[in-house]
């Protein structure tokens, strides 16, 4: 699980995401404050602050939910964007998606992030998230297991050792994911898988 860091760099659950997609990502984003506003990134912004495009979705599963909150945890160094959360029985994080299924193991990656930062806040348990996806109206359970809290608490050790300039970041093995990365334009060739 997630260990106490001394170093003063916070990881958050978007870094997680977009480490799981691409490790070069965290340079640009954390080391160079370079954050890339595309068109995707603004309807996904107002998808997020309008719940009538989620409500119809979540009726049908999710009786109870609060909007947007957002987690800082000083112990463990790890903040999260929440876009919504189910309170029916337990904390529930829930993130919405404008794509469609199946879930990319960089969304799984966030939501694991999400619900950590859920866990040491709130002092509780979560055993599953869920991802609302936009354009098919649908939604998708994840388990949340220990082994994965572990994959994730790995991902953040490496992303901090990033930032701190103690690691280099691999490039992404899977060389389509660059044609839509929103980092395309001024990726070095050294990252271009």
């Amino acid at each position: 699980m997630l260990k106490r860091d001394k170093r003063p760099i916070y990881v958050s659950a978007e870094d997680v995401r977009q480490y799981t997609y691409c490790p070069a990502t965290i340079v640009y984003r954390r080391v160079y404050g370079i954050y890339p506003h595309t068109e995707r990134t603004k309807l996904g912004k107002q998808i997020h602050r309008d719940p009538s495009y989620i409500k119809e979705i979540t009726y049908r599963y999710l009786k109870r939910i609060s909007r947007r909150e957002i987690i800082v945890n000083h112990e463990y160094r790890i903040t999260a964007e929440i876009d919504y959360i189910a309170t029916e029985h337990e904390l529930t994080p829930i993130e919405v998606k404008l794509r469609k299924p199946p879930i990319t193991r960089h969304h799984k990656a966030q939501l694991i992030a999400q619900a950590i930062a859920l866990e040491l806040t709130h002092n509780t348990i979560i055993t599953h998230a869920y991802i609302i996806y936009i354009e098919n109206k649908t939604i998708e359970k994840i388990a949340i297991t220990d082994h994965k809290k572990t994959w994730i608490a790995k991902t953040i050790v490496k992303i901090r050792n990033i930032i701190e300039g103690t690691e280099d970041p691999q490039p992404t093995p899977h060389k389509q994911k660059c044609t839509n990365c929103e980092y395309r334009k001024i990726c070095t060739t050294k990252y271009l898988a």
